[in-house]
């Protein structure tokens, strides 16, 4: 005869590790539940992808918080570090650029001519793409000196190999509400 498991026990290892999920990444949003939403049809991921997730989370996590203070400091070495080889950075502002060779030498001018930037980012949602493919997306502020900061869309795409994640693909763009969000600061706490 079989035991039943307890449900409340199932529940709370479920809550623990929707908890554990969301504070690696800081965001409001667990992995597969907006996409179960949309397609009911998808399988409920097996424990080991779970775990394996959880793991690449926390690189990922580490990465990208690494690759904003980096890029704040205008360190370019690092910022290539952060790289894969044929990473790309496409923004609004300027032609896209292919490959970490084009994106360093972008860069190096690009710090050369602006001052140090303070950059605060807002991760929205993290999505595995594959077991090891992640894109983050979220809003950035960013500043320089006083000024007020510049409101922006991102959407990062990440990879994880070798026990390292590595960005492969950055887009930014203006945000549909950067006006309002320049505002925040009269909303309060």
């Amino acid at each position: 005869m079989l035991k039943r498991k307890n449900p409340l026990i199932l529940s709370g290892l479920a809550l623990a590790v929707a908890i554990g999920l969301h504070t690696l990444n800081g965001s409001n949003t667990v992995v597969h539940a907006q996409d179960r939403a949309q397609n009911p049809n998808l399988k409920t991921p097996s424990t080991q992808t779970i775990a394996d997730q959880f793991v690449v989370r926390a690189a990922i996590n580490k990465t990208t918080q690494s690759f904003v203070e980096v890029f704040s400091r205008g360190d370019v070495d690092q910022v290539a570090a952060h790289q894969s080889d044929g990473a790309e950075l496409i923004s609004d502002e300027a032609p896209p650029l292919r490959g970490r060779d084009a994106i360093i030498e972008a860069l190096t001018r690009h710090f050369a001519e602006n001052p140090k930037k303070t950059i605060v980012r807002e991760v929205e949602s993290l999505r595995f793409k594959s077991k090891f493919s992640v894109t983050e997306e979220g809003h950035l502020k960013v500043s320089v000196g006083s000024e007020a900061p510049k409101n922006m869309r991102y959407s990062l795409d990440l990879i994880h190999e070798d026990g390292k994640s590595l960005i492969a693909g950055v887009h930014e763009w203006p945000s549909k509400n950067a006006e309002l969000m320049n505002l925040e600061w009269l909303i309060g706490s």
